[in-house]
């Protein structure tokens, strides 16, 4: 009695030489996993004969077998029969392939499960595949081409992704402020401001700093919430004469800073430069200033950390102001915020309001004497143009020392 193995083998050489179908293959192969029992017993609906050992699925009956097990089927499973009705096609006693014509002998000869064709040459069986190379030729241009299409659609995936990507970064930029802007003064002047993030800093100076005063205490955290826009330089004579059709200054020269103008000039013109473009122009406040002059630095001076590379004063002046950009700027792209004149702030000053200020956007004293003044001056010594120095003069005052720049939102 033959093996499961060998009977196995049988079944599938049957498969391939288009003697039965798939399904019946199937229907066997699971049979014959099925435990049997020898000698002609029954077992799972199977009976035990020796006709199909030696080749013979000739039979009609309904069933269909391999090896010695005959299996019942239903009439839609029946196997085809062999040989098809009418016989094969002879010539010359042999069996006419019809793919390429060449005579075989029916055992050299199968079927294809794919397309049913008969008396193929073993020469056309594609063993992997299981049908003939006309057929696997056909699968396999049609899996590349699946496969070509599937990668085109993966190529339009991550294109589009891509394209979704630039976008959604475009919108994202289109939405940020600009780095830089650039207001008309008119008669063809023009003032740069640059983005002055938001933030947090240390304000005022520290107990290890022997320059310090007691205005500059306590060291302590202030956060600037919003960003805002500042002048670049402080307002220069051309700037100024644009927008107010004169030039107080002392030393004269377009680019240098406007001075000789008091706290009230300065506010005027913030406001008719703001009714000129359309936007709200205004002095920083005291925190403001030195967290844009700080731009990140905790030392004594921003930038590269020494006054006669950042800034004019008494040392390097030589006893006036200088064009604005003359010195290094600060890490966010400001010069002049030490030395070569004060600058302005809006808040009122206090000598101890730094005890009592708020931690978020301090605005300064709610009233007082005397403005804040920042950044030193051409005639100032180093201290003065310190990042935390602070100072308060009467808002009336004008002195060729003293300038201001912008802010706007």
């Amino acid at each position: 009695m033959p093996t499961p193995e060998e009977l196995l083998e049988k079944l599938e050489e049957r498969l391939i030489l288009g003697e039965i179908s798939e399904e019946i293959y199937k229907q066997l192969k699971a049979k014959l996993l099925a435990k049997v029992q020898p000698g002609g017993g029954k077992a799972g609906g199977m009976s035990v004969s020796d006709s199909v050992v030696k080749g013979d699925l000739t039979n009609t009956s309904g069933a269909a077998s391999v090896g010695n097990i005959i299996v019942n089927l239903p009439p839609a499973m029946q196997p085809v029969p062999f040989p098809p009705p009418g016989g094969y096609p002879q010539t010359g006693g042999l069996l006419a392939c019809p793919l390429c014509g060449r005579r075989n002998e029916m055992k050299d000869t199968f079927r294809c499960r794919r397309c049913d064709r008969d008396n193929l040459c073993l020469e056309h069986f594609v063993k992997e595949a299981r049908m003939c190379d006309d057929c696997a030729a056909k699968d396999a241009a049609s899996l590349a081409e699946t496969r070509r299409r599937q990668d085109e659609a993966e190529r339009a995936r991550r294109e589009e992704a891509e394209r979704l990507r630039r976008q959604e970064e475009e919108a994202r930029k289109a939405a940020e402020p600009a780095r830089e802007l650039e207001l008309d003064c008119g008669r063809g002047v023009k003032m740069k401001q640059v983005l002055i993030p938001a933030g947090s800093f240390m304000m005022g100076s520290p107990d290890s700093d022997p320059d310090a005063s007691n205005e500059e205490k306590p060291h302590h955290k202030v956060t600037i919430t919003k960003p805002f826009y500042m002048g670049i330089y402080p307002v220069t004579q051309d700037q100024y004469q644009a927008v107010m059709g004169s030039n107080p200054s002392n030393f004269k020269g377009g680019a240098n800073p406007v001075e000789q103008v008091n706290w009230h000039d300065a506010v005027a013109f913030c406001e008719k430069l703001s009714a000129k473009t359309g936007i709200n122009i205004y002095l920083p406040t005291e925190a403001q200033w030195e967290y844009a002059c700080r731009a990140g630095s905790t030392g004594i001076f921003s930038g590269t950390g020494r006054v006669d590379q950042m800034g004019w004063y008494g040392g390097n002046s030589g006893g006036k102001t200088h064009p604005v950009g003359q010195k290094r700027p600060n890490a966010w792209g400001l010069y002049d915020m030490h030395g070569n004149v004060w600058e302005w702030c809006a808040d009122w000053y206090g000598e101890d309001y730094y005890a009592n200020a708020n931690d978020d956007d301090p605005q300064g004293p709610s009233s007082g004497t005397n403005r804040v003044l920042r950044g030193g001056s051409w005639s100032s010594y180093p201290r003065s143009c310190r990042s935390a120095d602070r100072a308060g003069f009467d808002p009336s005052i004008r002195y060729d020392g003293i300038g201001f720049r912008v802010v706007l939102d």
